[in-house]
């Protein structure tokens, strides 16, 4: 640092999950989710950021934190190609090695990571079985005289919970081991002012990271989507490196992270740090960039055809912003059901799809909510392992930060679950009735499931039903429209 008082801004974009056009988004007013239309956009946010970034490039870092490549129809016409142009328009400095954008295999991500105008760091990925690295650990940067090592972490889930295509030959780790991020710390810290750390962990897992990992200054989070309008700060207590930040923007490119940073050398040697911390809103008040814009109406164009025809309608707005369950998700469980009949369906929790007001649904809509070709399965499951999954899907949730798999409980229809969530790992399920009798751990259950993922959840062979997601959802609508509010009852916590 070669000035005594430095000023620097921060700016954090994540999980943009290939959302490329202006939708809508869920914000909470008195504790009632509210949905406001026109939020988002790759135009405005490319407008926003290089529009900073121009105004001070010597004091601006742009930090992206991954799971860009995958999310929408877009995202699947080539692979993730279609992305390219559009990222390589925002003036990001660094990203990570998300998870999601492995759903193309492993080589194919590097394709695309080869052809981005910015470096990913990730000191977590690995070829199998070595501890050879995929992408470096870390770079430094240098902003107004202030050295800045940015180290990257990819979500550690992608060779467990993921399907086995998206690792391949690579392993990931949590990153916390010895000769891991405690052994980058020191060797950062001895050639930079400020240290940040670009993770696709999720908010949990990086708190637990910043409290192991004392001297890391901010940390960029991505993966479970939080939204949060102040910085986390976890203390530092009596170590020498003072407080971590960490911050998180959302998702689908709704909200853009900007962290205003003073920074003073004292005259022990330690870096004072003050900070402001604005969560801004991607909303028309935003110009869209005109050759970005000119791009978007191209791809639009060209794709049309296939995008705008409408399936029917839903009665109930459309969302994924709750943990027990979602009118999203149990939109899709109706429509799993209105073809299949079965004692139980189930789905994977996923995060992401921007809202969907009630309404006419488009294909495009479909594509988002479900941006992929989903098998559905069927098999008989015994109820003691249907209880096995259940708290299978609790503790992925409720554990302990660093083991936590997912922000969200496995999605289902057909069971009400009465569970006390403060029990340790394995003992939260208290009662399970399905068909509104106890669960009988000897009788074996139809049980319908939607993707690869659930079937690590359980034992049994599956067998692959004629139909997949897409299918049941264009056939259910076809019929008329369809009502998914909130049940309140699958997970009841007593």
């Amino acid at each position: 640092m070669t000035s005594a008082h430095v000023s620097l801004t921060f700016l954090q974009l994540n999980d943009l999950h290939g959302q490329l056009f202006p939708h809508a988004e869920l914000f909470w007013q008195r504790g009632t989710p509210l949905i406001k239309q026109n939020i988002g956009g790759i135009a405005r946010i490319a407008t926003f950021l290089r529009t900073r970034k121009q105004q001070d490039p010597d004091r601006t870092f742009i930090a992206d934190c991954g799971d860009a490549f995958f999310g929408s129809y877009f995202t699947q016409i080539d692979q993730g190609a279609a992305l390219l142009p559009f990222l390589n328009a925002l003036g990001i400095d660094a990203s990570n090695g998300g998870h999601w954008e492995y759903y193309y295999g492993p080589e194919r991500f590097l394709e695309l990571a080869r052809a981005l105008n910015y470096p990913l760091y990730a000191l977590n990925v690995y070829k199998k079985g070595t501890r050879t690295r995929i992408f470096p650990p870390y770079g430094i940067f240098e902003k107004a005289g202030v050295k800045i090592a940015v180290l990257g972490l990819a979500a550690t889930i992608v060779d467990d919970s993921m399907p086995a295509s998206f690792a391949g030959n690579l392993e990931f780790t949590d990153g916390i081991a010895a000769d891991e991020l405690p052994a980058l710390l020191p060797e950062v810290r001895a050639q930079a002012d400020l240290i940040c750390l670009i993770s696709h962990m999720g908010l949990p897992q990086d708190i637990a990271i910043a409290q192991g990992n004392p001297g890391i200054d901010i940390i960029f989070s991505g993966h479970t989507h939080d939204r949060l309008w102040q910085p986390a700060v976890v203390t530092g207590g009596n170590e020498p490196y003072g407080d971590t930040l960490l911050i998180s923007a959302g998702f689908s490119g709704s909200f853009i992270g900007e962290l205003q940073l003073q920074l003073e050398r004292t005259p022990s040697g330690r870096l004072h740090k003050q900070f402001s911390y604005r969560l801004h809103v991607i909303d028309e008040s935003i110009p869209e960039d005109s050759t970005v814009q000119q791009q978007l109406d191209t791809l639009l164009e060209q794709h049309k055809a296939t995008l705008t025809p409408t399936l029917g309608t839903v009665t109930t707005d459309l969302h994924r912003m709750l943990t027990f369950e979602s009118t999203m998700d149990n939109f899709l469980l109706l429509c799993m059901q209105n073809t299949y009949r079965a004692d139980l369906y189930v789905s994977r929790a996923w995060r992401f799809c921007p809202p969907k007001p009630k309404g006419v649904l488009t294909e495009q809509d479909l594509w988002d909510m479900v941006p992929f070709q989903v098998q559905l399965f069927e098999a008989h499951i015994t109820g003691l392992e249907l209880r096995a999954a259940v708290e299978k899907w609790l503790t992925n949730v409720m554990t302990t930060p660093l083991s936590q798999k997912g922000g969200y409980v496995t999605r289902q229809l057909g069971m009400h679950v009465i569970a006390r969530i403060n029990n340790p790992d394995g003992y939260r399920v208290q009662e399970i009735e399905i068909g509104g009798k106890p669960l009988d751990l000897t009788m074996k259950y139809h049980v319908i499931i939607a993707g690869e993922q659930v079937k690590k959840d359980f034992l049994a062979n599956w067998t692959p039903l004629p139909q997949d997601l897409h299918t049941v959802v264009r056939s259910a609508l076809a019929k008329g429209p369809i009502h998914s509010p909130l049940t309140h009852d699958k997970f009841i916590i007593s």
